[in-house]
């Protein structure tokens, strides 16, 4: 199984669970999800990129969401990972939410650690 089948499966269970109580306007929500998800993932690649290029650890603050929505719009105009989201098979749909929120926590812990690597007074 590729990551874009776990990606596509993880957006699918989101969106089904969501269409419930939400509705039409489930895609939104389900799309601000997952680009959430990606910025606590990439969060790590952010903070390097504003201490050693940028100088500031306080840049990241901006870069974070970016980051996310860049990787968000990458993934969706490239691989298309938005469509046909209620064809796709949701039986491995609880390994994969554990997964994603593993991967989300290492991105933020090692965030911290980078953070109190490079600063270590604050």
């Amino acid at each position: 199984m590729s990551i874009i089948s776990l990606l596509k499966l993880y957006l699918s269970n989101s969106y089904r669970n969501k269409l419930h109580s939400l509705g039409r306007g489930a895609m939104l929500f389900v799309e601000m999800d997952f680009i959430l998800t990606l910025s606590a993932i990439l969060s790590s690649i952010a903070i390097l990129i504003s201490i050693l290029v940028l100088g500031n650890v306080f840049y990241a603050g901006i870069l974070i969401p970016f980051l996310g929505w860049g990787a968000n719009l990458f993934l969706a105009r490239k691989f298309l990972i938005y469509k046909d989201l209620e064809k796709v098979d949701v039986s491995k749909r609880k390994i994969v939410n554990f997964l994603l929120f593993l991967m989300g926590g290492a991105g933020i812990i090692i965030s911290c650690q980078i953070i109190i690597y490079f600063y270590p007074q604050y």
